[in-house]
């Protein structure tokens, strides 16, 4: 039987201020990059945020071992102020 892979990641950051926003100024984004520090790929399959303003954008192809990605946030101030 096969044992559990437990893939880890490694941030760059894990925050980021986007200061003040108009509501009416559209999107901001922010490009969050990550190393997969596990022996074995990675797939990103799901990201969840608290709020309905903010989405992430990702890739579902593997990342390799060593290899950096990124997930992208994008944060839509619209009915948030």
């Amino acid at each position: 039987m096969g044992g559990i892979i437990r893939a880890q990641i490694k941030f760059e950051k894990i925050s980021h201020n986007f200061g003040a926003i108009a509501e009416d100024g559209g999107a901001v984004e922010c490009d969050f990059a990550f190393r997969n520090i596990s022996a074995e790929p990675i797939v990103i399959v799901a990201t969840h945020s608290s709020c309905g303003c903010t989405k992430a954008e990702f890739s579902r192809k593997p990342v390799m071992p060593d290899s950096v990605a990124t997930i992208k946030v994008i944060f839509i101030p619209m009915n948030y102020p």
